[in-house]
C-alpha cells in the first residue's frame, strides 16, 4: 500500500491505468479499524499526509477516505 495509492507495477497487466498498483494506506487501515483490527497508526494523520501528497502532486490521488473522511467522523457528526 502507500499513501494516496501512488506508485504502483508498471508491469502488472491491465486494461484501466488506475486499476494495477497499490491501494491507498489510508483506505486500508480505515478498513482494519472499522473491523476492530488495531494497527497503531494514526489515522487522522495519515489523511493528512494523504492530502499533503495530493498538494504537491497535484493532481487528484486515489484515496477515498482522504476525500470523504472516516466513519468515526460520520458517526459522531450523525448525533
Amino acid at each position: 500500500s502507500s499513501i494516496g495509492g501512488l506508485g504502483g507495477c508498471p508491469f502488472a497487466p491491465h486494461k484501466n491505468r488506475l486499476a494495477a498498483g497499490n491501494i491507498c494506506t489510508e483506505d486500508m487501515v480505515h478498513l482494519c479499524h472499522e473491523l476492530g483490527i488495531e494497527t497503531g497508526i494514526d489515522l487522522d494523520a495519515l489523511i493528512e499526509a494523504a492530502l499533503l501528497a495530493e498538494n504537491i502532486v497535484s493532481r487528484p490521488l486515489m484515496g477515498r477516505v482522504m476525500h470523504s473522511g472516516s466513519l468515526r467522523e460520520y458517526r459522531a457528526g450523525a448525533g
